[in-house]
C-alpha cells in the first residue's frame, strides 16, 4: 500500500467514528446527551461528505 492509500483509510475510519457518535447521539442521545442538534447533525452531514471523499479517493486510478 501506498502513502496516500494509508491515509485515506486513516481519514475514513476516522470520519466514520465521528458520523457515528453523533448520529447516535442524534438518534438516541447517547453519548453526549443531545447538548445541541445542530451540531449533530452538521458533524454527521460533514462526516457523511469525508467519508464519500474518501471513498471516490480510495478507488481513484
Amino acid at each position: 500500500m501506498n502513502l496516500k492509500k494509508i491515509l485515506c483509510l486513516i481519514a475514513l475510519v476516522i470520519s466514520g467514528l465521528l458520523g457515528l457518535l453523533f448520529t447516535l447521539d442524534l438518534a438516541i442521545a447517547i453519548p453526549f446527551g443531545r447538548s445541541d442538534i445542530t451540531t449533530d447533525i452538521l458533524v454527521s452531514l460533514a462526516a457523511g461528505l469525508l467519508i464519500w471523499q474518501g471513498v471516490e479517493t480510495w478507488f481513484e486510478k
